[in-house]
């Protein structure tokens, strides 16, 4: 990330007041029967996993995988027009071919695996950072073009990691009109989120609906921690002043 100019926030669970829950994602495909559920993992939890506050965190980011940013995934970019730049765009061009979800799907389904995190876990790590985009939690407005379904995948990579006695810190990458102007907030050249209150309504929302999720029992607190906004990048007083409000 880029530490010289901007921040990310993290908010540990204590937690915020719940605005709304989503009613229609758009299409969000069905997880394909490849990937291992919860019941099928033969892997037991170590119930002496890491301990937030005690232990030492050693952990890796998993870029690419929810959030599209062409320098990580630059196969899902090439063949395209040069105006696919990030995943606002390649959402408009998909929304355009035969087949709009089958390449995102596919990757969805492949960039990473149950067998990954097993590894991550057996070479001695005890934290992995997902990134997610406001616009796979909450519904799409006004004609946002972007391809719906992979909260469906970080609701299971984080029942993997349960298994496995990982804990996982979950970014929302991209907010609302974007925090950045930056591809990888899911929409380049566009730096709204400061100018807009229903930006800032939305991503409340998103956050809202995370942190309802997942301090869900079921996932026995492996997320330890969502970083509300990544990078944001305020430009004046004014804006400084706005994202204080927004924490």
């Amino acid at each position: 990330m880029r530490i010289s100019s901007t921040i990310s926030i993290v908010i540990l669970f204590s937690i915020i007041h719940i605005i709304a829950s989503p009613t229609n994602r758009g299409s969000s495909p069905k997880l394909k029967t490849n990937l291992p559920s919860s019941s099928s993992l033969n892997t037991k939890r170590d119930e002496n996993g890491f301990s937030w506050g005690k232990d030492p965190m050693r952990g890796v980011n998993i870029g690419g995988w929810l959030v599209l940013e062409p320098w990580i995934t630059p196969s899902l970019f090439q063949d395209k027009p040069d105006w696919v730049v990030d995943e606002w765009t390649y959402g408009v061009y998909m929304n355009y071919q035969n087949d709009t979800m089958s390449e995102i799907r596919k990757h969805w389904n492949t960039w990473f695996q149950y067998a990954e995190l097993k590894d991550i876990a057996a070479v001695g790590l005890n934290t992995i950072r997902i990134q997610i985009g406001f616009w796979s939690i909450i519904p799409l407005e006004n004609g946002e073009p972007y391809l719906v379904g992979a909260y469906d995948y970080l609701k299971l990579a984080v029942t993997w990691a349960t298994n496995l006695g990982l804990k996982v810190m979950i970014d929302l990458h991209g907010a609302p009109g974007s925090q950045n102007s930056w591809d990888n907030s899911g929409i380049r050249g566009i730096r709204e989120f400061f100018n807009n209150e229903t930006n800032i309504s939305r991503t409340l929302n998103a956050i809202s609906i995370l942190t309802l999720e997942f301090t869900k029992n079921e996932y026995l607190n492996t997320v330890i921690a969502i970083e509300i906004l990544n990078e944001p990048f305020p430009k004046n007083l004014n804006e400084i002043n706005l994202l204080k409000d927004f924490l």
